[in-house]
Order: C-alpha cells, then structure tokens, then sequence
C-alpha cells in the first residue's frame, strides 16, 4: 500500500501575512502559565496541579 503526500514548500516571513490573510489565518498572542516546569493554557489548571503538592514542595522528585 502506497501512501502519497503532497509536498508543500517552506514560505518565508516575506510573504507570510500574504499568505495568512489569503486562507483567513490570523496570528493571536497567548497567555502560558509556567509552574514546575509544566505550562498550562489556564490559570485554573495550574492553580489545580500546584494544589496537589504540599505547600512549597515540588511535584518533580528528587
């Protein structure tokens, strides 16, 4: 069984908000929340994961 992909070129930043606002891609900033080293897209699911661990400890082991 064959299975074929299509190539698809690499573009440069030169024409990127060309190409963005031809296919209605739009670039939007977000917010990461880093503890532990894990990052979590809402505050909720971080505050959550640092709940679990006793107060000033670490969910990483030693």
């Amino acid at each position: 069984m064959s299975t074929e992909f299509a190539v698809v070129p690499e573009h440069d930043a030169e024409n990127a908000e060309e190409l963005m606002a031809a296919y209605g891609i739009e670039c939007v900033p977000v917010a990461y929340f880093h503890w532990n080293g894990f990052r979590y897209t809402t505050l909720k699911d971080a505050l959550a994961a640092a709940k679990r661990v006793p107060a000033g400890g670490s969910a990483v082991s030693a």
